[in-house]
């Protein structure tokens, strides 16, 4: 593998220089069109296809909370063996429910795992220097549509319990910014799709600093139930 990256560098330097920044400009549209083609468009889709799952399985859940609020009131002030029996069978169900979130969420790794990763496969690649990592505000998955948000200024006195009742899954961004040369970049990339974390990708932006480094820009994100960032 070094011997044919070896001679892959050599026939590059024996280029002039204008077919150098031919060659580089060619991988620079490469990129987008592998970015597209075999990152963007699957991910978009797939993201669009966990939120629609996610969303059903909030409003199931939002439904059993509500219910067992209204037994466990009814509970308090005329408790009989039938009222717990129904909350517990509830209780069972919001288990359920909660156990399929873990499902959806299986796989994907950990927000404070994620920063730690990013820099652990950079540092083994020796032509990449590491610049920055800057974690991102977190920020709901599923956003409150206009009619949920008109419904919450009309009832504001049951602004409380409605966020009891609701799950929220959050989306937790990361940006990892180094710089390096085009081909250590492009083995950088290869080597984080074929790790067995799985994670977001939302950009990658390389700008040419001093050829032939370039400055480049990764962001990614993953999901989690938690709000705040753990650990970054």
């Amino acid at each position: 593998m070094q011997e044919k990256f070896a001679e892959l560098k050599e026939k590059y330097e024996d280029l002039s220089l204008r077919e150098q920044i031919l060659l580089v400009a060619a991988g620079f549209v490469a990129m987008g069109l592998i970015w597209f083609m075999l990152l963007s468009e699957p991910l978009y889709i797939e993201t669009k296809k966990l939120s629609t799952e996610l969303n059903k399985i909030e409003q199931g859940l939002e439904k059993l909370k509500q219910q067992h609020q209204s037994l466990a009131a009814r509970r308090a002030s005329d408790p009989h063996r039938d009222l717990k029996d129904r909350i517990a069978l509830i209780d069972q169900q919001l288990v359920k429910v909660n156990q399929q979130l873990a499902e959806k969420f299986h796989g994907l790794i950990e927000p404070q795992q994620m920063a730690m990763m990013l820099e652990s496969v950079l540092k083994k690649h020796n032509d990449l220097k590491l610049l920055s990592v800057r974690s991102l505000a977190s920020e709901p998955l599923i956003q409150p549509d206009a009619a949920a948000e008109a419904e919450e200024e009309s009832g504001r006195g049951d602004d409380e319990k409605q966020k009891q009742a609701r799950v929220d899954v959050f989306r937790h961004g990361l940006q990892i910014e180094f710089e390096g040369n085009y081909l250590a970049t492009l083995d950088y990339l290869k080597t984080l799709e074929a790790l067995d974390w799985e994670f977001y990708w939302d950009a990658v932006q390389l700008e040419v600093t001093d050829y032939p480094m370039s400055r480049v820009v990764i962001t990614v994100h993953t999901l989690s139930l938690r709000d705040s960032w753990i650990g970054v």
